[in-house]
Parts: C-alpha cells; structure tokens; sequence
C-alpha cells in the first residue's frame, strides 16, 4: 500500500517536473526565436533607413547633375553669341572643351559665368587663346574674385603693344581706394593671376637697378598715349613697379571690362617723371590702337612678353 502510494506520487512529481521542463524550453525557444524576430525587424528597417540614404543621396546627385547641365548650357549659350562667323564651339579642342564643362558646371553666378562663356568663345575664334592652366585657375573664382581682378585691370597700360599691369607703390592712395594694396594682391597671386616680385628695394627705385623695367616705348591708357623716352646713356628704363600679370592672369585680362581708374593716368606720367622730365612726352592719338574693350578673337589681341610669363 505504502509503496503503490508512492509510486503514484512519484509519477505526479515527475509528470508535473516534466511539464515545467517543457514549459521552460518552450519559454526559452519563444524567446529565442522572440530574439531572433527582433533582429531580423531590425535588419529590415536598417536596410530600409539605408536604402531611403541611398534614394536621398541618389536624388541628390541627379539634382547637381542636373543643375549643372543647366549652368553648362546657359555659359554655352552666352558664348555662342560671342564667335566670330562661321566659328562654332565645336572648334576648340575635344578635351579642352571637356575639361572647361566638368570646371563650370558648378558655376550659377552670372558674371562669373560670362569670364566662363568668353574664354569658351575666345579659344573657340583662336585655339590656344586659353591654357588649360587658365581653365583650371578660373574654377577657383567667384564674384568678389572676378571684382577685384577686374579692378586690378584698370592699372593696365598698353605699352608697345604689350599689356602691362604698372603698381608703383601699392601703399598708396590711388590703389588702396581701388581696392589694390598687399592683401588684395597676395589674394590674386594665391589665386595664380599676378606675380609679386620680392625685392622690396625695388619699389623705391624708379629707374634703373632691380625689379621689372620696360625699355622706352609708346604707353596707351584708355584712350591717352604718350611716349616713354629717356636719352641718358645706360639709363632707357622706366620703371613699372613689382607686381606683373602671369601668363593666366594675362589671358584673363583679354575678357575682363575694367574701367579707367580716376588721375591714374596723371599719376603714372608724373611716377615716370620723377627720374626725368623729358621722359614722358606727348604722342599723336592713334585711334586704331587707343586702349578699348578686348575683342573676343584673341589673336588680335596684345599678349606681355617674355618678363611677364609664369615663373
């Protein structure tokens, strides 16, 4: 009796150990496979959060194409107004044309966009107008950029033939009110558009010794010419101070519009007489080389000789 009662005992204990054995692996698969249910929602939605990055940055992307077609065709259309006959932009060399779209495309301001459309026009009328250099260099423009070389531009004289940036002194008044003084200029030269020469003696000596000087020559500035003359022996030089234009920046020179500066002319005549009176002398006006708006055919146009290309 004792026994049998036990036995049965036995068989509750166990079937009820047995139950609470399968319930606990029951309740540990649920969690598992609970686990394994989260992590896989956690998959899908970061592989659905990645996927909305990846439409988002696709979208993007096709924006800036786009717009960039847009500013390529709008420089494209500019230039075309601007060839010569029976010129096309086709003219200008595959690569180079190429190279000037993947550098423009991201340009939306217009007036640098119109530097864009006259050197597209230009090396389109005359191949070689414009190097590859100048391209590359313009991408690094914007507004205040194509200002300030513009304004630099208006210190131009057209000497011989040659175009010729004349900073005297850039510390005084007739540059710094223009914008021009050594902050500006080491802007543009970081740029690569001007050289500043580094013998600082230079710049108070205006004829003769170091730094950049032109032998005598016919000077043009917007429209007044004169004759740079000097009969002392050994001593023909005038002086044109100690920044010149790179060969980039006189490229770009061809397609900017400056403006004459206000006593700049006075001003020149009266730095180069300072050496000798009979230096400066009046020269019949020329109308046919009176210093004017660049012609976009750029083989027309001066280019600075030897002391004036890229170190």
């Amino acid at each position: 009796m004792t026994e049998k009662l036990f036995g049965i005992l036995a068989k509750i204990c166990w079937g009820k150990m047995k139950r609470a054995l399968e319930d606990a692996a029951k309740t540990s698969r649920d969690k598992r496979i609970q686990k394994a249910e989260i992590e896989a929602l956690e998959r899908d939605r970061d592989f659905v959060i990645a996927s909305e990055r990846e439409k988002m940055t696709l979208r993007a992307s096709l924006k800036r194409q786009m717009q960039n077609q847009r500013n390529i065709e709008e420089i494209s259309s500019m230039a075309d107004t601007l060839l010569s006959e029976e010129k096309a932009l086709e003219n200008s060399d595959k690569d180079w044309r190429s190279n000037l779209f993947q550098k423009c495309g991201t340009v939306s301001d217009k007036r640098v966009q119109e530097l864009w459309a006259k050197i597209l026009a230009g090396e389109a009328n005359q191949q070689g107008s414009f190097s590859k250099k100048t391209v590359n260099l313009l991408a690094d423009f914007d507004n205040e950029a194509a200002n300030l070389f513009t304004k630099l531009c208006g210190f131009c004289w057209t000497i011989d033939g040659e175009t010729t940036l004349v900073i005297f002194d850039w510390d005084e008044e007739i540059y710094t009110k223009n914008g021009i003084h050594l902050e500006s200029l080491l802007y543009l030269e970081n740029l690569g558009v001007v050289k500043i020469l580094r013998d600082l003696t230079s710049r108070m000596i205006t004829v003769g010794g170091s730094g950049r000087r032109i032998e005598k020559k016919k000077a043009l500035y917007f429209g007044k010419s004169i004759n740079l003359e000097n009969h002392i022996p050994n001593k023909h030089f005038a002086n044109v101070g100690d920044v010149s234009l790179t060969k980039s920046g006189l490229e770009l020179s061809k397609i900017c519009e400056p403006t004459e500066v206000k006593g700049f002319y006075e001003y020149s005549t009266k730095e180069w007489s300072k050496y000798n009176e009979s230096m400066v002398s009046d020269a019949p006006q020329d109308s046919e080389n009176l210093q004017k708006k660049p012609d976009l055919d750029v083989s027309t146009l001066p280019i600075l000789g030897e002391e004036n290309k890229d170190q």
